[in-house]
């Protein structure tokens, strides 16, 4: 019995041990708390369990997380610091690679730098290093990033990056011993990551370094390595090469290349490194002997032409080499090669035939920007070869670079003066002149050209004043006339007037200079008498051209016109041109002659000789002359074939007005179906139509040849404008889901989503948005958006999650909406904590909009009942109550606000008034 009893006790007592080991710790009851999304009472108790002095481990993460939860990356940083500033936790190895992950996200670089190099200094692991090494490589801290790179090559021997970019580093570094030493080492143990790029590298340090005979080795040994002629190693070895002969290495390099002499033409470069060592070492002859056979039986390819032009002027095959050049064969030359066959081309001892015929293949072969570079040299070759106009030109340019020798006496001056006026060469010539005005020995002649060129050059007082001094000592005839021209340049006609009183002796091209310059300075009666004048000596063309544009000049369009109107059929472009300048002119002073103008615009216009801009005037003409149904047909022949960005296009679709008639929508669609290969020009056609009120036919444009989905560009954008502007919901749904997954480019995705909210579909809205998010995790507009739609469909859950991610990573950016959103999901889920946050951040953001419209200071008023601010909530609704006594969102609110307070009365007023 007693043992029945002591059995029965005993199991009683384990009865209550094992109920109270059930009952789950405070510890057990926060992790549920979390685990149940409860996350303010979680968050409560472990804030209990935190002070000053101490944050326990089990603690630390779960409340870490809460704070990133509600977007307060600061406070969970400064948790993480806290505890690791208790000294038993400053070498917690995970505390720190945590709290570097949020100084990232908390954007801190320089403590995320000093926690990852503690981090590296307790626990070296390999991701850690690589970590840090970027962030060097960010900051260009170029030792340091070596010594990480250093730690990382020794704990992951055989990976092959790290030695390459250590070999780099070093490189850059100036460190070219260690370069060298390092790409040895990967050499010997793994020698394919040793690819032509760092070859190359490793020729350049071992010549820097002063080791020609190495370099050598190690591309003969990287050559023998690989196992065929690929063109790529072939290109490497040549480049190789090429380094060594550019520092004069030219026997390391016939070392390498010697195997390859037999066969040059095994690759392009091979050939072109060997014609730059082979005559360098002496057997220039032997290749250029290859060369030229293989030229001559057609066998040579036509890249390495240029290369055997190289090698016949090195090894002065000057007959080959000028016969080559001769040739209609097309091949491009390097500059300096240019410039000295150009000068072996003007050796004088060759015979003058001979000489002549290479300095003209030497012009057709120097590149123009070499010409400018070295006019001087230009105008010789093009002298040699018997181009007088390009020799001028060119020798304008040279002696523009360089002044006239000083130590010419005035005689040489003057003769050279002389002969490059004569020769069209007045610039310098007229120089040379200005210099020695005075000198008695300056022909009269000389002096009036050099009146011209002041009036030409504008340098009319400096000339004024130079030929009225001269006037002085010199009655030559032209010296008056060029003083006449300065004169009337400088507005002096008055004295011009009484000179010609005089009857002076005025040849024809003094009068033709005089009258031209008084119309040109708005001496236009002076210009019109001096030019009646020669016209009345000489019955010319060209005299009776002067006289008519003295006539336009002076105002009198009708007399010009007269004189004109015989050249209204001339084969001279410049005579008719003359002719429609006085009809417009006589048109322009109100003249009677539209039947005239038209005619002659209607017979003209179609005209295949004429130029666009011809065209295109004759246009405009028929419009001043009210003749705009021409004037469509006009524009529209030169439009033809033009761009949809042209200047007549753009002067056509005026001419049409906002709703073009029908012939010219379907000339608009033909012209935007007849668009192949430009997918721009299509799209700005289509783009045409839509603004022009057919939408409909330009969707029908784009349907007809719809590109790829997720191909669409420019055409895609102008596909949506027509069906938005058609207001054709289920094709652009139809247009924007087909689209949307093809995508990849985040700022099209946002574009297209952001065009389906704005026309009412948000499902597709959503696919683009959230596609956006597959693509960049955390974008601020998808997040924004997708918590609004979600806010505004009742999907409370979703709500917190985008705005939630938003309001943690975007919190500087974000409105007063995102906040406002949160807050009410949060509030109507009851957890009024965390809503008070967000509704107090909301109004922070709204306290600094100055002007706020009505439906914004309806929504303050409300987050101010609640967080509990309620006499400022009343007095806000009572204001907006007086301006909008009859807003029912706003009587609804109002009427709860008043019945919580006890204020019935105000209430029952508000109630009375809403019923009514």
């Amino acid at each position: 019995m007693k043992s029945a009893i002591f059995t029965a006790i005993i199991l009683a007592m384990m009865g209550v041990s094992i109920s109270t080991a059930l009952i789950p710790s405070e510890e057990t009851l926060a992790y549920l708390h979390l685990k149940d999304k409860e996350f303010d009472s979680a968050l409560e108790f472990y804030e209990q369990q935190v002070d000053d002095q101490n944050v326990p481990p089990h603690v630390l993460m779960p409340l870490a997380q809460l704070y990133l939860q509600n977007g307060d990356v600061e406070r969970a940083v400064s948790l993480m610091e806290r505890f690791l500033l208790i000294p038993k936790n400053q070498n917690n190895v995970e505390a720190l690679r945590q709290v570097a992950v949020y100084y990232q996200y908390a954007q801190r670089p320089e403590m995320y730098l000093k926690t990852l190099e503690k981090l590296t200094a307790l626990n070296a692991s390999t991701n850690d290093l690589e970590k840090l090494s970027q962030l060097y490589s960010n900051t260009g801290d170029i030792n340091k990033q070596i010594s990480i790179l250093e730690r990382l090559a020794i704990l992951t021997p055989d990976n092959v990056k790290i030695r390459q970019d250590l070999t780099r580093l070093y490189a850059a570094n100036n460190d070219k011993q260690k370069a060298t030493e390092t790409l040895q080492a990967l050499w010997a143990s793994q020698p394919p990551a040793i690819d032509g790029f760092y070859l190359e590298l490793w020729v350049n340090l071992l010549l820097d370094l002063k080791q020609p005979d190495q370099a050598a080795q190690i591309i003969t040994e990287w050559r023998d390595r690989q196992k065929n002629d690929d063109a790529n190693h072939l290109t490497v070895i040549a480049r190789a090469c090429n380094l060594m002969h550019y520092q004069d290495y030219d026997d390391q390099a016939w070392k390498v290349l010697q195997p390859y002499a037999e066969t040059p033409f095994i690759h392009r470069d091979i050939l072109a490194s060997l014609t730059q060592v082979m005559p360098r070492v002496g057997q220039g002859s032997v290749l250029f002997a290859h060369m030229q056979t293989a030229y001559e039986n057609g066998s040579l390819a036509a890249t390495s032409l240029g290369d055997l032009a190289d090698l016949a002027f090195v090894q002065e095959e000057n007959a080959f080499l000028f016969d080559l050049l001769a040739s209609r064969d097309q091949f491009t030359l390097p500059e300096w090669l240019q410039l000295a066959i150009a000068e072996r081309a003007l050796d004088e001892a060759q015979p003058p035939l001979q000489r002549a015929a290479r300095a003209n293949i030497a012009w057709d072969r120097l590149q123009p920007h070499l010409k400018e570079m070295h006019p001087a040299l230009a105008a010789e070759l093009a002298w040699a070869s018997n181009q007088s106009q390009l020799a001028n030109a060119y020798l304008d340019k040279a002696l523009a670079s360089s002044a006239v020798s000083a130590a010419l006496n005035p005689k040489d001056q003057l003769r050279l003066a002389g002969l490059l006026v004569g020769f069209g060469r007045k610039t310098e010539g007229l120089a040379i002149v200005a210099k020695l005005a005075r000198h008695a020995d300056t022909p009269a002649w000389m002096l009036r050209e050099l009146a011209a060129r002041f009036v030409e050059e504008k340098s009319v007082d400096k000339g004024y004043a130079l030929f009225t001094e001269l006037r002085k000592t010199r009655r030559e005839p032209q010296v008056d006339a060029g003083w006449a021209l300065l004169s009337l340049a400088a507005k002096r006609s008055s004295q011009v007037e009484q000179w010609l009183a005089t009857d002076p002796k005025l040849d024809e091209a003094d009068l033709n200079d005089l009258a031209f310059v008084a119309i040109d300075n708005g001496h236009s009666a002076l210009g019109e008498r001096l030019s009646k004048r020669l016209y009345a000596q000489q019955h010319t063309a060209a005299n009776r051209r002067l006289f008519i544009n003295a006539l336009l000049a002076s105002g009198d369009a009708h007399q010009a016109l007269l004189l004109a109107r015989p050249w209204r059929d001339s084969s001279s472009k410049e005579d008719r041109d003359l002719y429609e300048a006085s009809l417009f002119a006589v048109k322009a002073r109100g003249g009677d002659i539209d039947r005239e103008l038209i005619a002659v615009i209607k017979a003209r216009i179609n005209d295949p000789k004429l130029d666009p801009q011809e065209r295109r005037n004759l246009a405009f003409a028929l419009m001043d002359a009210k003749a705009y149904r021409k004037a469509k047909i006009a524009f529209q022949m030169l439009a033809q074939d033009a761009d949809p960005d042209s200047v007549d296009l753009a002067q056509l679709l005026f001419l049409w007005g906002p709703r073009p008639d029908k012939e010219a929508i379907a000339w608009l669609e033909q012209r935007a179906r007849a668009e192949q290969s430009d997918p721009a020009k299509r799209a700005a056609w289509v783009n045409h139509l839509t603004q022009l009120g057919a939408a409909d036919r330009a969707a029908l444009v784009v349907e007809a040849r719809m590109p790829p989905a997720g191909q669409g560009g420019v055409l895609l954008d102008r596909y949506i404008e027509a069906l938005v502007e058609l207001n054709d919901t289920a094709r652009l749904d139809k247009a924007l889901r087909r689209e949307i997954p093809r995508v990849n480019d985040v700022k099209q995705l946002k574009a297209l989503s952001t065009i389906a909210e704005a026309q009412n579909l948000p499902l597709t809205a959503a696919i683009g948005y959230d596609r956006v998010l597959s693509l960049s995790h955390d974008d601020e507009l998808a997040l924004k958006r997708l918590g609004y739609m979600a806010f505004f469909a009742g999907r409370w859950q979703e709500v917190e999650s985008y705005l939630g991610r938003y309001l943690a990573l975007y919190l500087e950016q974000a409105d007063y909406e995102a906040h406002f959103y949160l807050a009410e999901v949060l509030w109507a889920e009851n957890r009024k904590k965390r809503a008070d946050v967000h509704y107090m951040h909301a109004l922070e953001k709204l306290d600094k909009v100055s002007d706020k419209p009505f439906p914004v200071r309806l929504t303050y008023a409300r987050m101010l009942n609640r967080i509990g601010r309620v006499p400022e909530a009343l007095q806000a609704y009572r204001a907006l109550y007086a301006e909008q006594p009859e807003n029912a969102n706003l009587q609804m609110d109002f009427i709860e606000l008043l019945i919580d307070q006890n204020l019935t009365d105000e209430a029952s007023r508000v109630v009375v008034s809403a019923k009514r």
